[in-house]
């Protein structure tokens, strides 16, 4: 009888995501546009807009609305970044592991 040795091995994929800085992003819509695939929405919220009166010093940037990126559906074609007058979108490296 045979003696079957079965290991795993341990693949490392790494992947490049475009992000937001919120900090730095002005708004001006040209990702949103740019955008072939959808991948940058619009978000809302309404409990940024609740502290406004509370804060004196506003040292906290208050933005209701904000981009986000649908990695879903971003094929990381690099549209937005290049098109980001403020370079507010940058790149950050995601690491996975797969067993086989």
């Amino acid at each position: 009888m045979a003696n079957l040795n079965l290991f795993q091995v341990k693949k490392i994929e790494k992947a490049q995501l475009p992000v937001i800085d919120i900090s730095k992003c002005t708004k001006c819509d040209k990702c949103y546009i740019i955008c072939p695939h959808g991948a940058i929405v619009k978000e809302s919220s309404s409990a940024c807009a609740k502290c406004i009166k509370y804060c004196i010093s506003m040292k906290v940037p208050c933005s209701p609305e904000s981009y986000i990126i649908c990695h879903e559906q971003c094929n990381a074609c690099g549209l937005c970044f290049s098109y980001c007058p403020e370079q507010a979108i940058y790149w950050v490296t995601i690491s996975e592991k797969k067993v086989i």
